[in-house]
């Protein structure tokens, strides 16, 4: 079970978040990762599609700020990136399991 978090009221907000703006041809990632194409961006899944890339594909839809957008495409890289690795940890660890 997941800690329930309790809601921000606008009193405890501090204010917009300053978004520097970003070079595309400079960024590869953090971690090496270059931006999901745009393409992929604007996939459509079906209603209650509940999934990170889901999640950052609205925000990106959502927002007319292109270096905000770039940052979605990068999340939605890094978040490919990592349901990656997670697979590959699952079928390594249950590889060992059965072998037991």
């Amino acid at each position: 079970m997941y800690p329930k978090v309790k809601p921000v009221d606008e009193s405890e907000i501090i204010g917009p978040i300053n978004v520097e703006p970003v070079d595309e041809s400079e960024i590869i990632g953090p971690v090496g990762i270059e931006p999901t194409s745009i393409s992929d961006m604007k996939k459509r899944r079906y209603e209650g599609h509940h999934t990170i890339c889901q999640k950052i594909r609205e925000i990106y839809t959502l927002t007319d700020n292109e270096d905000i957008k770039l940052k979605c495409r990068i999340a939605m890289a890094m978040a490919k990136r990592m349901h990656e690795r997670l697979k590959r940890y699952h079928e390594e660890s249950t590889k060992v399991v059965e072998a037991k």
